[in-house]
């Protein structure tokens, strides 16, 4: 199955929500023991997130590291350096939880800054 590959990068950034929202969802799934394979299955039934499950699935397909299709898909840096430290530890179902509850954390500090700084400006 060959993909082309610059098609995926050159999509549009995912925003941090739904980046959040995936990881999350990821984590949750792989937390009740379900493989990789099966929580993305199981994200196909999310409008949101089926775009980005069925790419993950077919970059994981094609062969490539779990790293690498986060990094495709345009996730947040920080994302991918908890992906890459997973790889080293075996321990993905917890970094997930970890990236999840920071990424959470960055994107409400992120939307406080703004709106104040919004006030302050306008």
């Amino acid at each position: 199955m060959h993909l082309d590959l610059q098609k995926y990068h050159r999509d549009r950034p995912l925003n941090l929500q739904t980046q959040i929202q995936f990881i999350e969802r990821l984590s949750k799934l792989l937390g009740k023991h379900y493989t990789i394979k099966q929580a993305l299955e199981f994200m196909h039934f999310d409008h949101q997130l089926d775009h980005i499950a069925n790419k993950f699935s077919l970059l994981l397909h094609s062969g490539h590291s779990i790293d690498y299709c986060f990094k495709m898909l345009s996730f947040h840096p920080l994302i991918i350096s908890y992906i890459n430290f997973s790889k080293e530890s075996s321990h993905l179902h917890d970094h997930l939880s970890h990236c999840t509850h920071l990424m959470k954390l960055r994107y409400n500090l992120q939307s406080k800054l703004k709106k104040r700084l919004d006030i302050l400006y306008f």
